[in-house]
């Protein structure tokens, strides 16, 4: 049974009082909820891993998709174990998708059944969804054609998925440095904002500031300047948790946001912040003598600085053009 069919066996019932507006309402609220859901692909993706799941019966499903930008597949969902360790990667050759899950690398032998389909076949390919049964278990030829047909059901879904997150990055990364931007980083420190408020839990917000940066462009020029910033978002990115982010305010300036952080916390990946940047100074000013190229930081937390979100972020501005003053006054006096 594909998932159209299942879909329509379950949802639209065949007695006539079941054909109700109510019913029909809540079938178009699961629609448009659908809909919705794809704007998130993980979350998606990984709804139809366990819908599939359901559908043949069988724990193990995993869904691998082909980004837009490339012929190998990405591990976007799984109903695996988390114990099982997938690959993240595949390669286009669905036939070596076996050499990839069948455990003989981890056990020394196959130690249960891989079906592996693809999600349509040429430029419409949209990936491979693998299904893993246990050695012993009986897969007759319906139910192997049933995977067949479910991955080709799917396929549309995941390449829409996979090109509107593709889109959304887009709308959302600053070209010149590869964090996030403004808008993006607004949007998501609302967001923790409110969960915080519901959680009791606390976010910091580091601010970092690249004293006289129009100073620093002219002397070295718009390319090196470019690299500058993305060297610093580089490093920035690298010393934080995957569910921070980092994103740009100004040219000049960065944002790190810290879900779950006090300040005391916050404290490390301060100095952190001040270490990285050296490390990017340091670097440009080899291959340029006599250059002065500053880094300062200012910090708040929610609650201890603010409820609301504007609060926080204007106490941050606030500690962070203190810090910048005292940063100035200190070399002048030196």
């Amino acid at each position: 049974m594909s998932i159209d069919d299942a879909i329509n066996h379950a949802a639209l019932p065949t007695d006539e009082a079941a054909h109700t507006p109510t019913t029909r309402q809540a079938l178009r609220d699961e629609i448009v909820d659908s809909i919705f859901a794809i704007l998130d692909r993980d979350s998606f993706l990984q709804r139809i891993a366990r819908r599939i799941s359901e559908l043949i019966d069988l724990p193990n499903v995993a869904i691998y998709a082909r980004s837009p930008a490339g012929d190998s597949v990405l591990l976007r969902a799984s109903t695996f174990a988390t114990s099982d360790r997938l690959p993240l990667r595949l390669g286009a050759d669905v036939a070596a998708t076996h050499d990839e899950l069948d455990g003989t690398r981890l056990v020394g032998h196959p130690v249960w059944t891989v079906v592996s389909a693809p999600m349509g076949t040429g430029p419409a390919w949209a990936g491979t969804l693998v299904v893993r049964a246990d050695l012993d278990a009986e897969l007759s030829a319906e139910h192997i054609q049933s995977i067949a047909d479910l991955a080709l059901d799917i396929a549309p879904a995941v390449a829409v998925a996979e090109m509107h997150h593709a889109v959304r990055q887009s709308s959302v990364i600053d070209l010149t440095t590869g964090a996030c931007n403004y808008w993006y980083l607004s949007q998501r420190f609302d967001e923790e904002i409110a969960r915080a408020q519901r959680t009791k839990n606390p976010i910091t917000i580091v601010l970092a500031r690249i004293l006289d940066f129009e100073r620093v462009q002219y002397t070295i020029g718009y390319e090196q300047s470019d690299t500058l910033l993305r060297d610093l978002a580089s490093e920035y990115a690298g010393l934080t948790r995957t569910f921070d982010i980092v994103g740009m305010r100004s040219r000049a300036d960065f944002s790190i946001l810290l879900p779950d952080t006090d300040m005391a916390s916050a404290a490390t990946v301060i100095a952190r912040v001040h270490r990285r940047s050296g490390r990017v100074i340091e670097k440009l000013q080899a291959a340029h003598p006599g250059l002065t190229v500053q880094v300062v930081t200012g910090a708040a937390s929610f609650p201890a600085d603010g409820e609301r979100v504007a609060e926080v972020v204007l106490a941050a501005e606030q500690r962070l053009d203190q810090n910048e003053t005292l940063h100035r006054r200190t070399a002048e006096s030196a």
